[in-house]
Protein backbone atom coordinates (compact mmCIF):
# COMPACT_ATOMS: atom_id res chain seq x y z
CA UNK A 1 0.00 0.00 0.00
CA UNK A 2 1.02 3.38 -0.56
CA UNK A 3 0.43 6.33 0.71
CA UNK A 4 1.19 10.40 -0.21
CA UNK A 5 0.49 13.43 1.72
CA UNK A 6 -0.39 16.46 -0.44
CA UNK A 7 -0.47 19.81 0.79
CA UNK A 8 -4.29 20.95 0.55
CA UNK A 9 -2.80 24.40 -1.04
CA UNK A 10 -1.02 21.86 -3.77
CA UNK A 11 -3.97 19.72 -4.60
CA UNK A 12 -5.30 21.81 -7.33
CA UNK A 13 -1.82 22.27 -8.73
CA UNK A 14 -0.95 18.64 -8.64
CA UNK A 15 -4.54 17.30 -10.43
CA UNK A 16 -3.78 19.73 -13.37
CA UNK A 17 -0.17 18.42 -13.83
CA UNK A 18 -1.92 14.98 -13.92
CA UNK A 19 -4.49 15.41 -16.07
CA UNK A 20 -1.94 17.30 -18.36
CA UNK A 21 0.21 14.28 -18.31
CA UNK A 22 -2.30 12.11 -19.37
CA UNK A 23 -4.14 14.27 -21.86
CA UNK A 24 -7.19 12.64 -22.06
CA UNK A 25 -5.97 9.40 -23.18
CA UNK A 26 -8.16 7.38 -20.14
CA UNK A 27 -10.06 8.35 -17.37
CA UNK A 28 -7.66 7.59 -15.40
CA UNK A 29 -3.87 6.51 -14.84
CA UNK A 30 -3.02 2.75 -14.11
CA UNK A 31 0.23 1.93 -14.41
CA UNK A 32 -0.83 -1.76 -15.36
CA UNK A 33 -2.31 -0.70 -18.21
CA UNK A 34 0.34 1.68 -19.55
CA UNK A 35 3.14 1.16 -22.07
CA UNK A 36 6.28 1.57 -20.73
CA UNK A 37 7.20 5.07 -22.16
CA UNK A 38 3.83 6.26 -20.71
CA UNK A 39 5.12 4.57 -17.22
CA UNK A 40 8.14 6.53 -17.80
CA UNK A 41 6.44 9.70 -18.79
CA UNK A 42 4.11 9.52 -15.27
CA UNK A 43 7.17 8.43 -13.29
CA UNK A 44 8.85 11.54 -14.23
CA UNK A 45 5.98 14.43 -14.13
CA UNK A 46 5.32 13.42 -10.37
CA UNK A 47 9.02 13.55 -9.93
CA UNK A 48 8.53 17.45 -10.57
CA UNK A 49 5.84 17.87 -8.00
CA UNK A 50 7.27 17.77 -4.86
CA UNK A 51 5.23 14.59 -4.09
CA UNK A 52 6.29 12.31 -0.72
CA UNK A 53 5.00 8.79 0.03
CA UNK A 54 5.19 5.85 2.10
CA UNK A 55 5.22 2.51 1.21
CA UNK A 56 3.62 0.03 3.74
CA UNK A 57 4.88 -3.03 3.28
CA UNK A 58 2.54 -6.11 5.14
CA UNK A 59 4.02 -9.73 5.77
CA UNK A 60 2.15 -13.05 4.54
CA UNK A 61 1.08 -15.27 6.47
CA UNK A 62 -0.36 -13.93 9.66
CA UNK A 63 -1.51 -15.38 12.79
CA UNK A 64 -5.15 -16.67 13.30
CA UNK A 65 -6.15 -13.33 15.30
CA UNK A 66 -3.81 -11.19 14.14
CA UNK A 67 -5.46 -8.33 11.45
CA UNK A 68 -4.92 -9.18 7.96
CA UNK A 69 -2.66 -7.18 5.74
CA UNK A 70 -4.46 -4.71 4.27
CA UNK A 71 -6.14 -3.54 7.89
CA UNK A 72 -2.18 -3.87 8.97
CA UNK A 73 -1.31 -1.05 6.73
CA UNK A 74 -4.76 0.93 7.39
CA UNK A 75 -3.73 0.95 11.05
CA UNK A 76 -0.30 2.76 9.98
CA UNK A 77 -1.52 4.71 7.54
CA UNK A 78 -4.08 6.00 9.83
CA UNK A 79 -1.54 6.84 12.44
CA UNK A 80 0.52 8.52 10.28
CA UNK A 81 -1.61 10.74 9.26
CA UNK A 82 -3.54 11.03 12.55
CA UNK A 83 -3.36 15.25 12.15
CA UNK A 84 -4.36 15.25 8.26
CA UNK A 85 -7.95 16.58 7.75
CA UNK A 86 -9.00 13.69 5.28
CA UNK A 87 -7.88 10.45 3.87
CA UNK A 88 -8.65 9.81 0.66
CA UNK A 89 -8.94 6.21 -0.36
CA UNK A 90 -9.14 4.54 -3.79
CA UNK A 91 -12.56 3.05 -3.95
CA UNK A 92 -13.11 -0.66 -5.27
CA UNK A 93 -14.28 -4.30 -3.94
CA UNK A 94 -12.92 -3.86 -0.36
CA UNK A 95 -14.82 -0.91 0.37
CA UNK A 96 -17.45 -2.69 2.64
CA UNK A 97 -13.99 -4.56 4.68
CA UNK A 98 -12.02 -1.06 4.81
CA UNK A 99 -14.99 0.57 6.17
CA UNK A 100 -15.53 -2.40 9.14
CA UNK A 101 -12.28 -1.97 10.06
CA UNK A 102 -12.52 1.93 10.15
CA UNK A 103 -15.69 1.57 12.41
CA UNK A 104 -14.07 -1.04 14.72
CA UNK A 105 -10.28 1.51 15.56
CA UNK A 106 -13.50 4.26 16.17
CA UNK A 107 -14.63 1.38 18.80
CA UNK A 108 -11.73 0.69 20.44
CA UNK A 109 -11.26 4.60 20.83
CA UNK A 110 -8.81 5.44 17.81
CA UNK A 111 -9.05 8.75 16.42
CA UNK A 112 -8.32 9.89 12.45
CA UNK A 113 -9.79 11.86 10.07
CA UNK A 114 -12.58 11.83 7.62
CA UNK A 115 -12.00 8.75 5.40
CA UNK A 116 -13.61 9.19 1.76
CA UNK A 117 -13.25 6.30 -1.03
CA UNK A 118 -13.62 7.60 -4.46
CA UNK A 119 -13.27 6.25 -7.91
CA UNK A 120 -9.96 6.66 -9.08
CA UNK A 121 -10.90 8.85 -12.42
CA UNK A 122 -12.99 11.18 -10.06
CA UNK A 123 -10.53 12.00 -8.54
CA UNK A 124 -6.48 12.05 -10.44
CA UNK A 125 -4.46 12.56 -6.45
CA UNK A 126 -5.20 8.78 -6.71
CA UNK A 127 -3.31 7.79 -9.48
CA UNK A 128 0.04 9.16 -7.68
CA UNK A 129 0.56 6.42 -4.99
CA UNK A 130 -0.31 3.79 -7.92
CA UNK A 131 2.66 5.02 -9.95
CA UNK A 132 4.65 5.36 -6.95
CA UNK A 133 3.58 1.64 -5.75
CA UNK A 134 3.67 -0.01 -9.02
CA UNK A 135 7.40 1.29 -9.43
CA UNK A 136 8.08 0.09 -5.87
CA UNK A 137 6.40 -3.27 -6.52
CA UNK A 138 8.06 -4.08 -9.95
CA UNK A 139 11.90 -3.53 -8.77
CA UNK A 140 15.01 -2.59 -10.35
CA UNK A 141 15.29 0.18 -12.54
CA UNK A 142 11.25 0.93 -12.01
CA UNK A 143 12.06 0.97 -8.16
CA UNK A 144 14.61 3.01 -8.07
CA UNK A 145 12.96 5.76 -9.91
CA UNK A 146 10.66 6.45 -7.35
CA UNK A 147 12.85 5.93 -4.51
CA UNK A 148 13.27 9.44 -4.26
CA UNK A 149 9.76 10.18 -4.13
CA UNK A 150 9.56 7.54 -1.23
CA UNK A 151 9.82 9.27 2.64
CA UNK A 152 9.70 5.75 4.52
CA UNK A 153 9.07 2.39 3.94
CA UNK A 154 7.15 1.09 6.97
CA UNK A 155 7.22 -2.79 7.46
CA UNK A 156 3.53 -3.36 9.06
Amino acid sequence: MCSVSVAQNSQHLIRNSLLKIDRGISSRIHMSEASKNQRQVYISAIAELGISSRIYVAKTGYEKFELRPRERCLASVFKDYVKSKSITIEAGSVDHLDRQCINRFISEGARFPKVMHVQPNREPLLWVPDIIAWAYGRGGEWKRSVEPLIEKVVLV
